[in-house]
């Protein structure tokens, strides 16, 4: 199966999966939530469970059927084979529709890997992960809930730039991202501590207030995020990864966290922007549109410049957003004459 502009997601799980930690997939409907967990989740080739949650799922639909014979037996037990307690990899689809019961349930297992049916049988999970996914995030009362999940990756609908990608089926395999080396030996130095430091800060003065367990959490991400390149020391570039773990719906916190790592990068990013910006409003205009393209050649030069001493994949996918940018303004042009 291939995907179309979900690189993002891909890497957001594989960070969750080798960190061991729960993610949240959001996004309206229609956006390839679902066959992105399932797609996932049967590469790990590990045990994978998946629901769609209301508000009258019942127990029974997560935890297994009540026990029969060990009710005749006088115990409260459930056969959990097949269901939530036996599985590795959990996808929960409209996860915060489940009622107070699922969710109360949920909490534990997430948190602890454990569940207490009974007096007679509190089990001890094989659960990796859990994949969340919702069209919304919730509203107040469910945030302790929401919290478990670690990772959250915004997943919208296909730009028009690779609009007809996606109808004729190109797109690109998921490929799950591998540690090279073992991530628990990698270093965290004083200098990544410090831009962690100061990331905080200035975090805390956008009112942006994240928990201490989330910032030690973090340090796991990070590790991780080194080990797929091979590295035993967390460098700059891990410090990325952590968009997936900051930010919250409706706090600018990606932003922030260029700006804190790479200046040059964030400059990069809001000039993308900029252009998109005015290519969107130059409609047909000739005087517009090569004014856009102008400033197209000036923001490519300074991504293959900042190439020269950035290693960075991201890099080259804004230098491939912009010559999208300038073929579609070459094609407008072509068409007026």
């Amino acid at each position: 199966m291939n995907f179309v502009q979900r690189d993002e997601a891909v890497q957001a799980l594989s960070l969750a999966y080798h960190s061991g930690e729960h993610i949240l997939l959001l996004g309206p409907p229609g956006t390839a939530k679902t066959l992105l967990a399932e797609t996932f989740s049967n590469q790990t080739g590990l045990s994978f469970f998946h629901r769609l949650l209301s508000a009258f799922s019942e127990p029974d639909e997560i935890l297994g059927p009540v026990n029969i014979s060990a009710i005749k037996a006088g115990r409260y037990e459930r056969l959990v084979d097949g269901f939530l307690p036996t599985a590795e990899i959990v996808f929960l689809d409209e996860v915060f529709k489940a009622n107070s019961a699922i969710l109360n349930m949920l909490l534990d297992a997430m948190e602890y890997r454990r569940l207490k049916i009974s007096p007679t049988q509190d089990l001890k999970l094989p659960l990796k992960m859990v994949i969340g996914a919702s069209n919304e995030y919730p509203s107040e009362g469910l945030e302790a809930f929401a919290d478990r999940f670690l990772f959250i990756v915004h997943i919208g609908y296909v730009d028009d730039s690779n609009f007809k990608d996606l109808l004729r089926g190109n797109g690109t395999p998921l490929q799950i991202s591998v540690p090279q080396i073992d991530p628990s030996g990698v270093r965290i130095g004083e200098d990544i501590l410090d831009l962690i430091h100061g990331l905080r800060r200035e975090l805390r003065a956008q009112g942006v207030i994240v928990s201490d367990r989330r910032w030690v959490k973090s340090m796991k991400v990070l590790r991780v995020s080194a080990s797929f390149r091979g590295s035993d020391e967390v460098q700059r570039e891990d410090i990325l990864s952590l968009r997936f773990v900051l930010a919250r719906p409706g706090q600018n916190v990606e932003n922030l966290l260029y700006s804190a790592t790479f200046p040059e990068l964030a400059e990069i990013r809001e000039a993308i922007s900029e252009l998109e910006k005015a290519f969107a409003e130059s409609g047909s205009d000739f005087e517009k549109l090569m004014k856009v393209a102008g400033r197209c050649k000036t923001v490519h030069a300074s991504i293959l410049k900042t190439m020269k001493s950035v290693k960075l994949d991201e890099l080259d996918r804004y230098r491939v957003r912009v010559e999208e940018i300038n073929k579609n303004i070459i094609d407008l042009i072509q068409l007026r004459t």
